[in-house]
């Protein structure tokens, strides 16, 4: 009898439900990790995967930031990608909520980075990185948000970076909450994928899945 070989358990191969993952950071946070790092972490490592594709940077880019911790991430590409040289501006399309990302924008606006006021145009050229919701969506949300990012998605100028999750796509069931959500070009899941952007349903949204590997470590797997 010939012998199946299962891929590693590691983060390329592992998928967890939405709750799981939040389960997973939390045990991360009891063991000592301060939310602060892993905020760190994530934008950082998040950041280097853009710099490593820099035909993506070449125009510039906004940083669309929400009102929690996916914003926070946000936040940090921001202010990595203006150290490096890039144009680099933001829209908070909502009121921010968390003490975390409301640091990390204030931090950016005082080294010079250019807080929109109105909503980005989608006619130029501009990267337009999605970091609204991520992992912690759990309904729908401006529909007139989502139909902005998806005339984006049509002129085919610049691309769109969705972290961890688009906007208005349920994480468990890869199905839009509304009629609608974010064409993303690009999906960068944080940590392990989420359940949701492997179903067929997400197909037309995620445009291709990177994973982002964060150093979770295989006790953190194992129940």
């Amino acid at each position: 009898m010939t012998k199946i070989s299962f891929p590693k358990a590691d983060s390329e191969h592992l998928i967890v439900y939405p709750k799981q993952m939040l389960e997973i950071e939390n045990d991360l946070f009891e063991d000592g990790m301060p939310e602060a790092a892993l905020m760190e972490k994530v934008g950082i490592k998040l950041s280097n995967w853009l710099l490593e594709r820099e035909k993506l940077l070449k125009s510039g880019l906004v940083v669309i930031i929400g009102p929690g911790h996916n914003g926070g991430d946000g936040a940090v590409i921001a202010r990595e990608l203006f150290l490096k040289g890039y144009l680099v501006s933001v829209w908070c399309p909502f009121p921010i909520r968390k003490t975390l990302t409301i640091k990390h924008l204030s931090y950016i606006t005082s080294l010079g980075v250019k807080i929109l006021i109105d909503a980005p145009d989608p006619e130029k050229n501009e990267l337009w990185i999605d970091a609204v919701f991520g992992n912690n969506q759990t309904r729908s949300t401006d529909i007139n948000l989502i139909k902005l990012f998806n005339k984006k998605s049509k002129t085919n100028k610049g691309k769109i970076v969705s972290i961890d999750i688009p906007t208005g796509l349920n994480p468990n069931s890869g199905r839009p909450f509304a009629d609608n959500a974010v064409k993303a070009h690009y999906t960068l899941s944080i940590g392990l994928k989420k359940i949701g952007l492997l179903q067929e349903s997400a197909i037309p949204y995620v445009g291709q899945i990177h994973n982002i590997e964060i150093g979770i470590f295989k006790s953190h797997l194992v129940n």
